[in-house]
């Protein structure tokens, strides 16, 4: 099966840049239509949470939409899309580099013996807009978060998470697709912008 990938930057921050990628199946629209849909979907994901995020950080959606083989992660074509507006942080500028909050993504996959789930982090977060003074998660930020989790894996096109091969060569890649999304009340930590 072949999958979109979408990449979006993360910048204006020390630590910077971080990325955030996500996969889509292909299979619905595998086509230029598909690549924008799904690009589209990832910018509105982080459109419903730019409150939380402190003023000066940008978030850029990559208008290359690159679409891969899930089984060996090979590069089958690439889709060029119209630039997508820059997503500019309007929350109060006081941030932990490294602390925010994190999306989990459960599948119906297993592999391995374990649960298929994958996890978005979003960090940095606005100190007074995004935590609450216990240092959890603010209500309003959780919710806004949850909401524009669950819109961006209930689309047209399926979100799915991305199982690696297993190693170089090999073609036992899998993607299952994403079936609910979690924010856990609890601030995350970045300790890599690899994580």
């Amino acid at each position: 099966m072949a999958l979109y990938r979408v990449q979006a930057q993360w910048s204006g921050f020390q630590g910077a840049p971080g990325y955030s990628v996500f996969h889509f199946d292909a299979a619905v629209a595998g086509n230029e239509d598909g690549a924008a849909a799904s690009a589209a979907r990832v910018r509105s994901f982080f459109g419903g949470v730019v409150n939380y995020l402190p003023m000066g950080v940008r978030i850029t959606v990559d208008p290359t939409v690159t679409l891969i083989e899930e089984s060996n992660g090979q590069i089958q074509e690439f889709f060029s899309i119209d630039p997508l507006d820059v997503l500019e942080g309007t929350g109060d500028n006081v941030f932990a580099a490294s602390a925010g909050a994190v999306v989990t993504w459960d599948t119906a996959g297993v592999r391995n013996g374990r649960r298929v789930r994958g996890r978005t982090f979003l960090v940095p977060i606005s100190a007074a807009n995004g935590f609450s003074s216990d240092g959890t998660l603010n209500e309003g930020f959780r919710g806004a978060l949850t909401s524009a989790a669950n819109a961006l894996h209930e689309g047209a096109i399926d979100l799915h998470v991305w199982s690696r091969p297993s190693g170089p060569g090999a073609s036992d890649g899998v993607s299952y697709s994403v079936r609910s999304a979690r924010v856990p009340d609890k601030a995350a930590v970045l300790r890599s912008r690899r994580d």
